[in-house]
């Protein structure tokens, strides 16, 4: 016959059983230190990287034509150049060079002192890019409108050094036959 009896306690399961939790502890907190403050510049990096942008795109719109075949009002290219808060460098320095370079390409003062200097009401890339980062700052915020196309293309080629800076190809109207088209045709600007 089976006798019930209990098998002694042993210390030994308990004390392997004990240093096998604290081991897979310590490997899940190394593991955990490691991710979090070692590799973090690696992960914050692709983080940054890994965002989902929406763009707006406008509808294009088409010729109007008389009855004589003559157009009234048509599209040209037009060419904005736009900067994205959120991927503008967090260094300030890094910052105030980008406003630098866009600044000499496009005519638009830097920085607040500088449009202070100049006189006028001009406002500066700074306030323009803080003003658009306080309402939204991964949409675009437009600097400059209807640059010449050899600025664009020269914006673009630099583009790599101005992190956040982009060109925005718009269509605007055109009315060959004069401004008093506008009115009868119905378009006189963006609302």
């Amino acid at each position: 016959m089976k006798s019930n009896r209990l098998v002694p306690f042993q210390t030994w399961r308990l004390t392997f059983f004990q240093a096998v939790i604290f081991a897979v502890f310590l490997i899940f907190g190394f593991r955990m230190y490691e991710l979090q403050v070692i590799r973090f510049d690696e992960f914050d990096a692709a983080a940054d990287d890994n965002r989902l942008d929406e763009l707006p795109i406008a509808a294009r719109r088409g010729a109007i034509f008389d009855r004589n075949d003559e157009r009234l009002a048509f599209n040209v290219p037009a060419y904005n150049v736009i900067i994205t808060p959120a991927d503008l460098p967090d260094d300030v320095a890094a910052e105030l060079a980008v406003y630098n370079r866009l600044s000499a390409l496009v005519g638009v003062p830097p920085t607040r002192e500088i449009a202070a200097q100049a006189g006028g009401f001009a406002r500066s890339l700074e306030d323009l890019v803080e003003e658009g980062a306080g309402i939204a700052p991964f949409r675009p915020v437009i600097v400059a409108q209807d640059v010449p196309q050899l600025t664009a293309l020269q914006i673009l080629e630099e583009r790599i050094f101005m992190p956040g800076v982009d060109i925005d190809p718009v269509a605007v109207r055109e009315y060959p036959t004069g401004e008093l088209t506008t009115h009868i045709i119905g378009y006189m600007g963006p609302i």
